[in-house]
């Protein structure tokens, strides 16, 4: 998770909410009802990938208003003095992130798929830095590519650069799949150039 929002702030918004099943098996909830409520979360939570950066500033709320905006974050139900800030009607603070306007619902479909690979599969541009380093991104992303072009299979699967199998999938999931993987590539190389 974030240095800003912490799995502690999704169980005490959740069990504000009645949602009381909060045992984990490793990093999910066993309760695929709690497990998908998480995933809503942190979609909120972090917006267009918005973990990797800090939010612009906080809202306060107090008594279920919006009360004031902080530019650090306020005291959170992780702090000692959170029962006393509660007694007197605060809630957690939501941070303010800065989105990008006017972009169409198949860029925010991608942005989502990277935000899965990150989240789900525990992609990160550190572990990509380390780990693909001989073109492996874009050469998957390619393969995506003629997937979703009608391009029988064995014509691009000798390209694909996993041990595991490319999965199979429509024509405009294989096309976000294809460009989540090469703004993975993009971020990767550039991270790779400043180290």
């Amino acid at each position: 998770m974030a240095l800003f929002l912490q799995r502690t702030d999704f169980e005490y918004a959740a069990t504000q909410a009645g949602i009381t099943d909060l045992e984990q098996a490793g990093e999910d909830y066993t309760n695929p009802h709690t497990q998908a409520a998480y995933a809503v979360w942190k979609s909120v939570a972090f917006p267009l990938g918005a973990s990797a950066t800090p939010p612009l500033a906080w809202l306060n709320i107090r008594g279920g208003k919006a009360v004031g905006i902080s530019m650090t974050r306020p005291t959170g139900p992780e702090s000692p003095d959170w029962a006393k800030r509660r007694a007197q009607g605060w809630q957690p603070s939501m941070p303010m992130y800065a989105n990008v306007p006017g972009v169409g619902p198949e860029v925010q479909q991608v942005i989502r798929e990277l935000q899965r690979q990150r989240q789900e599969e525990g992609y990160s541009i550190e572990s990509d830095v380390e780990q693909y380093r001989s073109g492996e991104l874009p050469k998957a992303a390619a393969c995506y590519a003629m997937q979703a072009a009608g391009v029988y299979p064995m014509r691009y699967t000798s390209f694909w650069p996993f041990k595991s199998k490319i999965k199979s999938c429509q024509p405009a999931e294989a096309l976000t799949k294809a460009v989540a993987l090469i703004l993975a590539e993009i971020e990767r190389s550039k991270a790779q150039s400043t180290r």
